[in-house]
């Protein structure tokens, strides 16, 4: 979705009426996980599964729209203050003023599979996170606010990559490591072994030895961490350390953090 026009995709919608279809869609169809929104005739059709509801708008939708369930029950807890709420496509996102979520423009059978898997990780990771008061919504505009550099460190079939990692960074949190300086690290020794045709030199049990790293390595890593990451952590917190390593799972492919997630955390309980 990269490179489309924005005018494409522009609308002013009545919040009051978005707001009221949006629950009324919601009791309908309380288990479907996606939203379409497709405008004609100066309506806004917005559809979760088999039941469809229309919203007085005005502007330019191109095509049909689809979006994680988590967009519509986040306006819908919380309604948008003005009378007009505006809606706009950029950079794969949908805008909705401040709020932001992942879209994808008339989804493939597999984009559809992709957008529900990523609205049930957000699901999962708000529930984890709900312990430490953060909304599904904060957990939205983290995501939203993430890098989209990092980002690109991962993609939909790194499952056991990132579990991996989890677990390597865990041990290094409090030395200020993150999760994407683990992982570039991890590709950079792929391609040199790959060009050098060397086997692997790594040593110990450690969740990075699979993938080639040592333990000078890991030293290396550890000295050019930010050490103000590294005071964000406690030797004490390692059920924090737990559960946001949980929660960082589900978003790593957002480009969300370790430390993101640890200074929302702090900002809550201020």
């Amino acid at each position: 979705m990269r490179g489309i026009d924005p005018n494409a995709f522009s609308l002013n919608v009545d919040t009051s009426e978005l707001t009221r279809v949006l629950k009324r869609l919601l009791r309908h169809e309380p288990r479907t996980k996606l939203v379409q929104l497709k405008y004609e005739s100066e309506t806004l059709a917005v559809s979760i599964g088999s039941t469809s509801l229309g919203v007085r708008a005005t502007g330019t939708w191109s095509q049909p729209v689809s979006v994680g369930r988590t967009w519509a029950e986040a306006l819908a807890a919380n309604p948008m203050e003005a009378a007009i709420t505006d809606l706009r496509l950029a950079d794969g996102k949908l805008h909705t003023r401040d709020f932001v979520v992942s879209c994808s423009l008339a989804p493939s059978a597999e984009e559809s599979e992709e957008l529900v898997k990523r609205e049930e990780d957000l699901d999962e990771a708000s529930q984890i996170l709900a312990r430490f008061n953060v909304t599904k919504r904060e957990v939205s505009v983290l995501i939203a606010d993430a890098d989209s550099e990092r980002s690109r460190l991962w993609a939909p079939g790194d499952g056991r990559l990132i579990d991996d990692i989890a677990e390597a960074w865990k041990q290094l949190a409090i030395d200020g490591v993150e999760p994407s300086d683990i992982r570039r690290l991890i590709d950079r020794k792929s391609r040199e072994l790959w060009k050098s045709g060397r086997k692997s030199n790594a040593d110990g049990y450690s969740p990075l030895a699979h993938y080639n790293v040592t333990k000078r390595e890991v030293r290396a890593l550890i000295e050019a961490a930010d050490p103000a990451k590294a005071a964000l952590w406690q030797p004490h917190h390692g059920w924090l350390v737990d559960d946001i390593a949980q929660a960082w799972k589900r978003l790593a492919i957002d480009g969300v953090e370790p430390s993101d997630i640890r200074r929302l955390i702090n900002r809550k309980s201020h």
